[in-house]
C-alpha cells in the first residue's frame, strides 16, 4: 500500500517529442548551445502538458516513468530518493492535492532533507530516466531548473540560481552527465550528451556532446 501511495502522483514524460520546441522565456544569447539542448526544451513542454492544473495523471504514465527511472537506478536506496522526488513533483497538481501535498512534504522532509541531505523541489521540471548514484546525497537543485531525459547527477552536485532572477537557472538537455561536486550556476544551457567533470564550476553554456572541466570550467 505504501508503494502504491508513493507512486500515485508520478507521471511520465517519455514519448513526448519536440526537438524544435523552444520555450519563449529562454534567452537567445548563445543560440548554438541552446539549440543543442533539445532534451531540456522537450522536458519543459512535456512537464507542462503532463501536469495541467486540475488534471490528474493516469496509471500508464506512472508506470512508464517509474520504469525509466528504476532501469537506471539498481539500488533500493536510489529508488527511494526518486520515488520521493516524483511524488513531490505531482503532489501539488491534479486531484487530491490537499491530501497528497502534506504527505509528500513529510516524506521530503524526512527522507530527502534529513536522511539524504538533499534539496530536490517538486517544481523541478525533469524528464524520465533520471539517475542518482549514491541516492542523490547532498544534491541541491533550484526549484526552477529544467532537466532532460536520462540525465545522471552524482552526489553533491549544485544546480543553482545566479542573482535575483528566478529564471536565471541551468537548463540540462538529454543524456547529460554531471560528476561529483560540480556546480552549475546561472542561466546556462548544457547541451544534449554533454559531460561535466567532478568539481567543475560551470558558469557558461556547454555545447552538445562537449566536456566541461575545471574552475571555472572550460569546454573541450
Amino acid at each position: 500500500p505504501g508503494a502504491v501511495l508513493l507512486a500515485s502522483g508520478v507521471t511520465r514524460f517519455a514519448g513526448v517529442t519536440g526537438a524544435g520546441l523552444v520555450d519563449a522565456t529562454v534567452p537567445r544569447t548563445k543560440a548554438s548551445a541552446r539549440a543543442g539542448a533539445h532534451g531540456a526544451q522537450t522536458a519543459r513542454v512535456a512537464f507542462q502538458e503532463t501536469y495541467p492544473m486540475g488534471g490528474a495523471p493516469h496509471m500508464g504514465q506512472l508506470t512508464d516513468t517509474l520504469r525509466a527511472d528504476f532501469t537506471r537506478n539498481a539500488r533500493a536506496f536510489d529508488k527511494m530518493t526518486l520515488l520521493t522526488f516524483r511524488l513531490n513533483q505531482a503532489a501539488a497538481r491534479g486531484r487530491g492535492a490537499c491530501i497528497k501535498k502534506p504527505l509528500a512534504k513529510i516524506l521530503d522532509l524526512v527522507w530527502l532533507q534529513m536522511i539524504i541531505g538533499a534539496e530536490i523541489p517538486g517544481s523541478v521540471e525533469c524528464g524520465p530516466g533520471l539517475r542518482l548514484p549514491h541516492g542523490g546525497r547532498g544534491l541541491i537543485i533550484n526549484a526552477n531548473t529544467v532537466i532532460g531525459s536520462n540525465v545522471t547527477l552524482y552526489h553533491r552536485v549544485t544546480l543553482g540560481m545566479s542573482g535575483h532572477d528566478p529564471s536565471n537557472v541551468p537548463m540540462l538537455g538529454d543524456d547529460v552527465y554531471v560528476g561529483t561536486g560540480a556546480s552549475l550556476i546561472g542561466g546556462i544551457t548544457v547541451g544534449d550528451g554533454a559531460k561535466i567533470g567532478a568539481g567543475a564550476v560551470v558558469v557558461k553554456d556547454v555545447p552538445a556532446n562537449a566536456t566541461a572541466l575545471g574552475v571555472p570550467a572550460v569546454n573541450r
